[in-house]
Protein backbone atom coordinates (compact mmCIF):
# COMPACT_ATOMS: atom_id res chain seq x y z
CA UNK A 1 0.00 0.00 0.00
CA UNK A 2 2.77 2.39 0.96
CA UNK A 3 4.25 1.27 -2.47
CA UNK A 4 1.01 2.82 -4.40
CA UNK A 5 0.86 6.01 -2.36
CA UNK A 6 4.44 6.92 -2.72
CA UNK A 7 3.87 5.89 -6.60
CA UNK A 8 0.30 8.32 -6.67
CA UNK A 9 2.57 11.08 -5.62
CA UNK A 10 5.14 10.82 -7.59
CA UNK A 11 2.90 10.69 -10.44
CA UNK A 12 1.33 13.88 -9.26
CA UNK A 13 4.30 15.78 -8.80
CA UNK A 14 5.27 14.82 -12.31
CA UNK A 15 2.26 16.22 -13.70
CA UNK A 16 2.16 19.21 -11.80
CA UNK A 17 6.06 20.21 -12.90
CA UNK A 18 4.41 19.21 -16.43
CA UNK A 19 1.59 21.74 -15.91
CA UNK A 20 4.16 24.46 -14.58
CA UNK A 21 6.56 24.12 -17.41
CA UNK A 22 3.65 24.07 -19.71
CA UNK A 23 2.50 27.69 -18.52
CA UNK A 24 5.89 28.90 -18.63
CA UNK A 25 6.17 27.72 -22.22
CA UNK A 26 3.11 29.22 -23.23
CA UNK A 27 3.93 32.83 -21.85
CA UNK A 28 7.67 32.58 -23.33
CA UNK A 29 6.79 31.70 -26.34
CA UNK A 30 6.16 35.41 -28.99
CA UNK A 31 2.89 36.05 -30.16
CA UNK A 32 1.81 35.20 -33.34
CA UNK A 33 0.29 38.19 -35.85
CA UNK A 34 -1.77 35.81 -37.93
CA UNK A 35 -3.56 31.92 -36.62
CA UNK A 36 -0.61 29.96 -36.28
CA UNK A 37 -0.02 26.74 -37.69
CA UNK A 38 2.51 26.36 -35.32
CA UNK A 39 1.77 24.25 -32.24
CA UNK A 40 3.77 25.75 -29.85
CA UNK A 41 2.07 29.56 -31.48
CA UNK A 42 -1.05 28.27 -30.83
CA UNK A 43 -0.19 27.44 -27.21
CA UNK A 44 1.22 30.88 -26.39
CA UNK A 45 -2.23 32.00 -28.60
CA UNK A 46 -4.24 30.17 -25.79
CA UNK A 47 -2.92 31.26 -23.00
CA UNK A 48 -2.29 34.59 -23.71
CA UNK A 49 -5.91 34.99 -24.76
CA UNK A 50 -7.60 32.69 -21.96
CA UNK A 51 -5.27 33.18 -18.91
CA UNK A 52 -4.53 36.71 -19.63
CA UNK A 53 -6.26 38.21 -22.31
CA UNK A 54 -8.40 42.05 -22.27
CA UNK A 55 -11.55 41.97 -21.27
CA UNK A 56 -12.92 44.08 -23.59
CA UNK A 57 -10.29 44.10 -26.69
CA UNK A 58 -12.18 45.46 -29.18
CA UNK A 59 -14.50 48.32 -27.63
CA UNK A 60 -13.93 51.35 -30.34
CA UNK A 61 -15.36 49.13 -33.42
CA UNK A 62 -18.55 48.34 -32.04
CA UNK A 63 -20.92 49.33 -34.86
CA UNK A 64 -24.48 50.42 -32.57
CA UNK A 65 -26.17 50.40 -35.90
CA UNK A 66 -25.59 47.19 -37.22
CA UNK A 67 -29.14 45.22 -37.00
CA UNK A 68 -30.45 48.22 -39.28
CA UNK A 69 -27.64 47.82 -41.77
CA UNK A 70 -27.44 43.73 -41.78
CA UNK A 71 -28.98 41.93 -44.83
CA UNK A 72 -28.55 39.10 -46.43
CA UNK A 73 -25.26 37.84 -47.79
CA UNK A 74 -23.04 40.19 -45.12
CA UNK A 75 -21.09 38.92 -42.25
CA UNK A 76 -21.06 40.12 -39.09
CA UNK A 77 -17.67 39.66 -36.48
CA UNK A 78 -18.50 39.52 -33.09
CA UNK A 79 -16.30 39.35 -29.97
CA UNK A 80 -17.14 39.12 -26.56
CA UNK A 81 -13.79 38.99 -25.11
CA UNK A 82 -10.82 36.84 -24.00
CA UNK A 83 -10.57 34.76 -27.14
CA UNK A 84 -8.17 32.31 -27.09
CA UNK A 85 -7.50 32.22 -31.16
CA UNK A 86 -7.42 35.92 -31.61
CA UNK A 87 -9.59 39.37 -31.62
CA UNK A 88 -12.94 37.91 -32.84
CA UNK A 89 -14.85 35.09 -31.31
CA UNK A 90 -17.86 34.27 -33.79
CA UNK A 91 -18.99 35.40 -37.28
CA UNK A 92 -22.11 34.99 -39.03
CA UNK A 93 -23.49 34.99 -42.14
CA UNK A 94 -26.39 37.12 -42.57
CA UNK A 95 -29.38 34.56 -44.47
CA UNK A 96 -33.23 35.04 -45.28
CA UNK A 97 -34.54 32.17 -43.28
CA UNK A 98 -35.84 29.09 -45.29
CA UNK A 99 -39.24 27.72 -45.00
CA UNK A 100 -38.37 24.84 -42.57
CA UNK A 101 -36.23 27.13 -40.45
CA UNK A 102 -37.08 25.95 -36.62
CA UNK A 103 -35.71 28.97 -34.34
CA UNK A 104 -36.49 31.63 -36.77
CA UNK A 105 -39.51 33.02 -39.05
CA UNK A 106 -39.10 31.48 -42.35
CA UNK A 107 -38.58 34.88 -45.31
CA UNK A 108 -37.05 36.78 -42.11
CA UNK A 109 -33.49 38.60 -42.06
CA UNK A 110 -31.51 36.07 -39.92
CA UNK A 111 -27.87 34.23 -39.15
CA UNK A 112 -26.37 31.18 -39.66
CA UNK A 113 -25.14 30.14 -36.09
CA UNK A 114 -23.57 27.72 -34.88
CA UNK A 115 -22.88 25.77 -31.52
CA UNK A 116 -21.64 22.43 -30.19
CA UNK A 117 -24.71 21.32 -29.86
CA UNK A 118 -26.93 22.22 -32.43
CA UNK A 119 -24.32 22.05 -34.97
CA UNK A 120 -24.60 24.80 -38.07
CA UNK A 121 -28.46 26.58 -37.74
CA UNK A 122 -30.43 29.29 -38.79
CA UNK A 123 -31.54 31.73 -35.74
CA UNK A 124 -33.07 35.45 -35.79
CA UNK A 125 -30.62 38.47 -36.18
CA UNK A 126 -31.74 39.66 -32.97
CA UNK A 127 -29.74 36.99 -30.93
CA UNK A 128 -26.94 38.80 -30.77
CA UNK A 129 -28.66 41.98 -29.78
CA UNK A 130 -26.95 41.92 -26.24
CA UNK A 131 -23.28 41.14 -27.74
CA UNK A 132 -20.67 44.14 -26.90
CA UNK A 133 -18.80 43.85 -30.26
CA UNK A 134 -20.61 43.48 -33.58
CA UNK A 135 -19.55 44.55 -36.69
CA UNK A 136 -21.25 44.27 -40.23
CA UNK A 137 -18.95 43.47 -43.45
CA UNK A 138 -19.87 43.50 -46.92
CA UNK A 139 -17.91 41.52 -49.73
CA UNK A 140 -19.77 42.88 -52.43
CA UNK A 141 -22.37 46.14 -53.82
CA UNK A 142 -24.45 43.43 -56.30
CA UNK A 143 -27.53 41.96 -54.18
CA UNK A 144 -27.66 38.92 -56.64
CA UNK A 145 -23.78 38.40 -55.41
CA UNK A 146 -25.00 38.90 -51.75
CA UNK A 147 -28.19 36.48 -52.44
CA UNK A 148 -25.31 33.74 -53.49
CA UNK A 149 -23.49 34.58 -50.70
CA UNK A 150 -26.29 33.68 -48.32
CA UNK A 151 -27.98 31.00 -50.26
CA UNK A 152 -24.27 28.84 -50.70
CA UNK A 153 -23.70 29.96 -46.42
CA UNK A 154 -27.29 28.19 -45.95
CA UNK A 155 -25.54 24.82 -47.42
CA UNK A 156 -24.03 24.43 -44.25
CA UNK A 157 -26.87 24.36 -42.76
CA UNK A 158 -27.07 21.14 -39.99
CA UNK A 159 -23.69 20.35 -40.66
CA UNK A 160 -21.56 18.93 -37.96
CA UNK A 161 -19.91 21.66 -35.91
CA UNK A 162 -16.64 21.63 -34.50
CA UNK A 163 -14.74 24.95 -32.97
CA UNK A 164 -11.53 24.96 -35.77
CA UNK A 165 -11.92 23.78 -38.91
CA UNK A 166 -9.29 23.10 -42.08
CA UNK A 167 -10.53 22.63 -45.56
CA UNK A 168 -11.56 19.65 -47.42
CA UNK A 169 -12.99 18.11 -43.89
CA UNK A 170 -16.80 17.26 -43.85
CA UNK A 171 -17.23 19.28 -40.75
CA UNK A 172 -17.76 23.04 -40.70
CA UNK A 173 -17.94 25.78 -38.25
CA UNK A 174 -18.91 29.77 -38.39
CA UNK A 175 -15.92 30.80 -40.16
CA UNK A 176 -15.50 27.97 -42.93
CA UNK A 177 -19.43 28.82 -44.24
CA UNK A 178 -18.39 32.28 -44.55
CA UNK A 179 -15.38 31.62 -46.40
CA UNK A 180 -17.13 29.04 -48.40
CA UNK A 181 -20.03 31.54 -49.27
CA UNK A 182 -17.38 34.04 -50.37
CA UNK A 183 -15.34 31.64 -52.77
CA UNK A 184 -18.78 30.81 -54.66
CA UNK A 185 -19.03 34.25 -56.38
CA UNK A 186 -15.07 34.45 -57.28
CA UNK A 187 -14.29 36.19 -54.30
CA UNK A 188 -10.57 35.04 -52.81
CA UNK A 189 -10.24 35.15 -48.84
CA UNK A 190 -7.04 33.78 -49.15
CA UNK A 191 -6.73 31.82 -45.77
CA UNK A 192 -4.58 29.46 -46.09
CA UNK A 193 -4.27 28.18 -42.48
CA UNK A 194 -6.90 27.53 -39.85
CA UNK A 195 -10.75 28.67 -40.53
CA UNK A 196 -10.63 31.61 -37.37
CA UNK A 197 -12.63 34.74 -37.58
CA UNK A 198 -9.53 37.21 -37.55
CA UNK A 199 -8.22 35.52 -40.92
CA UNK A 200 -11.37 36.09 -42.37
CA UNK A 201 -11.29 39.93 -41.32
CA UNK A 202 -7.90 40.42 -42.45
CA UNK A 203 -9.08 39.51 -46.23
CA UNK A 204 -9.15 42.03 -49.08
CA UNK A 205 -12.66 40.98 -50.24
CA UNK A 206 -14.64 43.78 -48.20
CA UNK A 207 -16.47 46.74 -49.71
CA UNK A 208 -17.46 50.15 -47.88
CA UNK A 209 -21.16 50.06 -46.43
CA UNK A 210 -23.66 52.54 -47.13
CA UNK A 211 -24.17 55.26 -44.49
Amino acid sequence: MAQVIRGLAHLAGGIGAIVVVAFGIGLAIPPAQEFPDSLLTAFHTFFVGVVVGDDDPLPGLHDPDWMEVAEPGDILFLSSGQVAWGMWSHVAVVVEAPEDARFARPGSVAVLDASIHNGMYVVPLDIFASRPNVVVRRASDDPAVRARIAEVALEHRDRVFTGVARPGAPYSNCTKAAIEALEAVGLEPDVTGWRVPDELWRAEVWVDLPR
